[in-house]
Protein backbone atom coordinates (compact mmCIF):
# COMPACT_ATOMS: atom_id res chain seq x y z
CA UNK A 1 0.00 0.00 0.00
CA UNK A 2 3.07 2.40 0.69
CA UNK A 3 4.44 1.35 -2.66
CA UNK A 4 0.85 2.47 -4.25
CA UNK A 5 0.47 5.70 -2.48
CA UNK A 6 3.93 6.76 -3.44
CA UNK A 7 3.26 5.57 -6.94
CA UNK A 8 -0.37 8.17 -6.58
CA UNK A 9 1.71 10.73 -5.37
CA UNK A 10 4.40 11.09 -8.22
CA UNK A 11 1.94 10.77 -10.50
CA UNK A 12 0.03 13.35 -9.22
CA UNK A 13 3.03 15.50 -9.18
CA UNK A 14 3.49 15.56 -12.87
CA UNK A 15 4.98 12.98 -15.50
CA UNK A 16 7.06 10.22 -13.10
CA UNK A 17 10.16 11.33 -15.53
CA UNK A 18 10.22 14.61 -12.83
CA UNK A 19 10.02 12.22 -9.73
CA UNK A 20 12.78 9.30 -11.24
CA UNK A 21 10.21 6.71 -11.20
CA UNK A 22 10.60 4.31 -14.28
CA UNK A 23 7.44 2.99 -16.04
CA UNK A 24 8.82 -0.83 -14.90
CA UNK A 25 7.81 0.23 -11.20
CA UNK A 26 4.56 0.89 -12.45
CA UNK A 27 3.91 -2.02 -14.46
CA UNK A 28 5.38 -4.28 -11.16
CA UNK A 29 2.71 -2.56 -9.37
CA UNK A 30 -0.31 -3.05 -11.50
CA UNK A 31 1.07 -6.89 -11.99
CA UNK A 32 2.07 -8.28 -8.60
CA UNK A 33 -0.73 -7.30 -6.72
CA UNK A 34 -3.47 -8.56 -8.55
CA UNK A 35 -6.17 -7.96 -5.39
CA UNK A 36 -5.33 -4.19 -5.97
CA UNK A 37 -6.83 -2.36 -8.47
CA UNK A 38 -4.87 0.80 -7.83
CA UNK A 39 -1.93 -0.33 -9.40
CA UNK A 40 -3.54 -0.62 -13.08
CA UNK A 41 -5.08 2.76 -12.12
CA UNK A 42 -2.09 4.28 -11.72
CA UNK A 43 -0.25 2.85 -14.94
CA UNK A 44 -3.50 3.56 -16.71
CA UNK A 45 -2.85 7.44 -15.61
CA UNK A 46 0.57 7.55 -16.60
CA UNK A 47 -0.17 5.83 -19.76
CA UNK A 48 -3.31 8.16 -20.98
CA UNK A 49 -0.83 11.08 -20.00
CA UNK A 50 1.43 10.06 -22.84
CA UNK A 51 -1.03 9.99 -24.87
CA UNK A 52 -1.15 6.22 -25.34
CA UNK A 53 -4.49 5.80 -25.23
CA UNK A 54 -5.31 1.84 -26.70
CA UNK A 55 -2.84 0.23 -23.08
CA UNK A 56 -4.24 3.00 -21.09
CA UNK A 57 -7.35 1.51 -21.74
CA UNK A 58 -6.38 -1.63 -20.78
CA UNK A 59 -5.24 -0.62 -17.58
CA UNK A 60 -8.24 0.92 -16.64
CA UNK A 61 -10.58 -2.20 -17.83
CA UNK A 62 -8.19 -4.57 -15.74
CA UNK A 63 -8.64 -2.46 -12.51
CA UNK A 64 -12.61 -1.95 -12.72
CA UNK A 65 -11.95 -5.86 -13.16
CA UNK A 66 -10.31 -6.12 -9.88
CA UNK A 67 -13.45 -4.21 -7.60
CA UNK A 68 -12.94 -0.69 -5.94
CA UNK A 69 -9.48 0.77 -5.50
CA UNK A 70 -8.17 1.04 -1.93
CA UNK A 71 -7.27 4.60 -2.24
CA UNK A 72 -10.02 7.53 -2.87
CA UNK A 73 -8.01 9.04 -5.44
CA UNK A 74 -7.69 5.76 -7.48
CA UNK A 75 -11.44 5.67 -7.34
CA UNK A 76 -11.44 9.17 -9.33
CA UNK A 77 -8.59 8.58 -11.97
CA UNK A 78 -10.62 5.31 -12.56
CA UNK A 79 -13.78 6.52 -13.11
CA UNK A 80 -11.96 9.85 -15.00
CA UNK A 81 -9.92 7.85 -17.31
CA UNK A 82 -12.95 5.02 -18.26
CA UNK A 83 -15.23 8.14 -19.02
CA UNK A 84 -12.73 9.33 -21.65
CA UNK A 85 -11.34 6.27 -23.03
CA UNK A 86 -14.49 3.49 -22.29
CA UNK A 87 -17.40 5.44 -21.48
CA UNK A 88 -19.32 2.02 -22.04
CA UNK A 89 -17.98 0.67 -18.98
CA UNK A 90 -17.54 3.68 -17.03
CA UNK A 91 -20.55 3.18 -15.32
CA UNK A 92 -19.69 1.13 -12.16
CA UNK A 93 -16.39 3.37 -11.63
CA UNK A 94 -18.53 6.71 -11.68
CA UNK A 95 -20.90 5.21 -8.97
CA UNK A 96 -18.25 4.58 -6.31
CA UNK A 97 -16.51 8.06 -7.31
CA UNK A 98 -19.77 9.39 -6.55
CA UNK A 99 -20.08 7.04 -3.48
CA UNK A 100 -16.46 7.77 -2.16
CA UNK A 101 -15.62 10.27 0.35
CA UNK A 102 -12.67 12.42 -1.21
CA UNK A 103 -11.72 13.89 2.30
CA UNK A 104 -10.48 10.77 3.24
CA UNK A 105 -7.25 8.83 1.99
CA UNK A 106 -8.74 5.08 1.89
CA UNK A 107 -11.80 4.99 0.29
CA UNK A 108 -14.89 4.94 2.26
CA UNK A 109 -18.40 4.65 0.19
CA UNK A 110 -21.45 6.43 1.39
CA UNK A 111 -24.73 3.83 1.21
CA UNK A 112 -26.63 6.40 2.33
CA UNK A 113 -28.95 8.06 -0.46
CA UNK A 114 -28.30 11.18 -0.73
CA UNK A 115 -30.74 13.99 -0.11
Amino acid sequence: LAAIAGALTAIACGPIEKSGLKESWLENLANWFPGLPDGQVVLGRHLLRQGRTGPAREAFRAALNRGIPVFSLAVDWLAEGLQTLDPDAADPAIRWSLMADPRRTFTVLSLATPT
